[in-house]
């Protein structure tokens, strides 16, 4: 599967609009992402950092979601 290009802002209101779509998901939010040297062995390039609130069942579902449809793009 081919990942859509997003900036890092992107990201982070992409993974917490998805939380917020998630009943029960808690009281958490995405603060920022780290972009990693080399993209995971399934293809992705970042991960989740700054997360503000509680870590949920519900952070770790939506994150895992955004993750697998989106990768960071190019810093400018």
């Amino acid at each position: 599967m081919t990942r859509q290009l997003v900036s890092r802002d992107e990201l982070v209101r992409l993974v917490n609009e998805r939380i917020g779509q998630i009943p029960n998901a808690g009281p958490c939010a995405l603060g920022g992402v780290l972009r990693l040297e080399k993209p995971d062995r399934d293809g992705c390039n970042w991960l989740a950092n700054s997360i503000k609130g509680i870590y949920t069942d519900g952070f770790r579902q939506a994150v895992t979601e955004i993750r697998a449809k989106y990768n960071l793009e190019d810093d400018a």
